[in-house]
């Protein structure tokens, strides 16, 4: 796993009921919103917190061109190998769980940004929609290493205009990783219908907690409920019921696994009202109980 987070990390002494969720810092500063940075070394990073699950509040993107690694995100294993582009969202949890052979070489650049950095992108939601990891030909690959060692390059120099020429290196990269994603027809041109999908999934992102109706987001969004069940079917096949649904699902499948939390107290955490109630809900959308989920996926990964 390439790391990119600087030497400000906070020591994993943590609260064992919290996952931790590691800020975009560096030294020279505390508050930054871009990073990157050529990796070079024999091994993966010795770091155990990186072997313990996580979550940034920044986008990461591998660039790898050496080096083997097992990375699971929010529960999808995904193969770290050369030629591939890999991309975590920020709050997605992660973590490696298995190193190969310490003396390999890894070889590759890795950069992060907050959304603040970049916000708005149109291209960043097309991004979020695709999977986790794209593999890349010998001219992708060096198109994307080429547009990198040239935001290196501006990033160490620090000079006037440094960021506003970053940032116009990232609207290259995003163009030609979407242009990447339409040629393996894994992206959708975002239609009028898909964006709204796009924003009431950010809505149930920060809602679902709280907010478990689908009339609730329907009135979030101006838009009655039957219109707003009819987009959503269209385009995921799914009733917005059931993408709030999913989203409960994976916190709680997160603190379920992550966590020493009791089913009691997850589902205080959720908003549920009653731990029973909780429990019915997750066996329905799983077929699994809570305790058996957390043993089965914790044995699977110890």
């Amino acid at each position: 796993m390439f790391v990119l987070i600087g030497s400000n990390i906070p020591a994993m002494a943590r609260d064992a009921q919290k996952i931790p969720s590691y800020p975009l810092e560096l030294e020279q500063q505390p508050a930054a919103q871009f990073n990157i940075r050529r990796v070079l070394r024999s091994g993966y990073d010795e770091r155990k917190w990186v072997a313990s699950p996580h979550r940034h509040n920044f986008y990461f993107l591998a660039l790898v061109q050496q080096g083997h690694g097992k990375h699971l995100i929010d529960f999808k294993e995904y193969t770290l190998a050369p030629n591939t582009l890999n991309i975590i969202s920020p709050h997605q949890v992660h973590h490696v769980h298995e190193q190969p052979d310490a003396g390999q070489t890894v070889k590759g650049i890795v950069l992060a940004f907050t959304k603040d950095f970049v916000h708005p992108h149109p291209l960043l939601d097309n991004i979020e929609w695709m999977e986790g990891q794209l593999h890349l030909d010998e001219t992708e690959l060096q198109l994307l290493l080429n547009l990198c060692e040239q935001m290196l390059a501006e990033f160490e120099a620090a000079q006037p205009m440094s960021d506003r020429i970053i940032k116009n290196y990232l609207d290259i990269l995003f163009s030609c990783i979407n242009r990447m994603m339409q040629t393996r027809e894994t992206t959708l041109q975002l239609s009028n219908d898909a964006r709204i999908v796009k924003t009431l999934q950010q809505l149930i992102h920060q809602h679902f907690r709280e907010q478990k109706s689908a009339g609730e987001y329907a009135a979030l969004l101006n838009l009655s409920s039957g219109y707003l069940s009819g987009i959503v079917k269209k385009q995921t096949g799914k009733s917005p019921s059931q993408l709030i649904a999913d989203r409960v699902i994976l916190e709680a499948k997160r603190l379920l696994v992550h966590t020493t939390d009791s089913v009691k107290e997850i589902a205080y955490l959720l908003n549920f009202n009653e731990a029973t109630y909780f429990y019915r809900f997750f066996k329905k959308y799983t077929g699994q109980t809570p305790e058996h989920f957390r043993d089965e996926i914790r044995k699977k990964y110890s």
